[in-house]
């Protein structure tokens, strides 16, 4: 299972083009827009960006992030927005990934992450998305956030080590 997987796999440590990473996830997770109205998708990061982590990880924690964004819409809005931005903060890189869905409210901020957590009863959702993600960032020596408003927006922003085998000697 992903869990498995993530839990007890080495790192496999590469440089990870940033923008190659977004258009695979964005063309494996191209199912989940048919029904979904219109998305618009906003990125601000430097084309080149690279960083020297596990592509596996990354590309679990980005896809989770942005299928929560499309999944979590609102209904009644025709167009959904979801921003992806990305920059190098010293020996760091933040990526935030934000859209216009449902929201958390305050009180589920903290639970999101936990297994099978799931804060909306109106998806099929198995409640590991978010669990996973944060299993595969404690393996990457990073950190998650969230700010959010209720209907209006969520933002999850990730920090991770820009060069993992230089910030940690695996």
């Amino acid at each position: 299972t992903q869990v498995h997987d993530l839990m007890s796999t080495e790192l496999h440590i590469e440089e990870v083009d940033f923008a190659s990473l977004i258009s695979s996830i964005r063309t494996s997770i191209k199912y989940l827009e048919k029904d979904a109205g219109v998305i618009k998708y906003k990125f601000d990061f430097d084309k080149d960006l690279t960083i020297k982590t596990d592509s596996y990880r990354l590309s679990i924690i980005i896809a989770n992030l942005i299928e929560n964004a499309i999944i979590y819409r609102r209904s009644s809005q025709d167009e959904h927005s979801i921003d992806i931005r990305a920059y190098k903060d010293g020996d760091v890189v933040k990526i935030m990934v934000s859209d216009t869905g449902i929201g958390l409210q305050e009180d589920q901020l903290e639970k999101i992450f936990d297994m099978f957590v799931k804060v909306n009863d109106n998806n099929n959702g198995s409640g590991l998305g978010l669990y996973l993600t944060k299993l595969a960032l404690d393996k990457l020596h990073g950190t998650i956030s969230v700010q959010s408003k209720i209907n209006t927006f969520s933002t999850f922003t990730v920090t991770l080590p820009l060069n993992i085998a230089t910030e940690f000697h695996q």
